[in-house]
C-alpha cells in the first residue's frame, strides 16, 4: 500500500509565490502598481488572494494584503 504524498513546503511557498506575481502581473495592466498578495494559514490553506487598487481606489489603503 503506497502513501500519498504531498507537496513539500518549499513546493508550497513556490506556488503561494507564483500566484502573488501571477497576480501581480495581472493588476499591472490594469495601470496598478504590480503588487499581489497571498494569505496563507499555519496548515499552508489559501486564506485570501488579493492585489493592490491603491491608483483605481483613490485609497492609499488599499493594498494588496487587505482582504475583500
Amino acid at each position: 500500500m503506497s502513501a500519498t504524498i504531498g507537496p513539500t513546503r518549499e513546493q508550497q511557498d513556490m506556488n503561494f509565490m507564483a500566484l502573488a506575481l501571477k497576480l501581480a502581473e495581472i493588476v499591472v495592466t490594469k495601470g496598478q502598481t504590480p503588487f499581489g498578495a497571498v494569505v496563507v494559514n499555519r496548515d499552508g490553506r489559501l486564506v485570501s488572494e488579493g492585489h493592490d487598487s491603491v491608483r483605481t481606489d483613490l485609497d492609499p489603503t488599499a493594498h494588496g494584503e487587505r482582504t475583500q
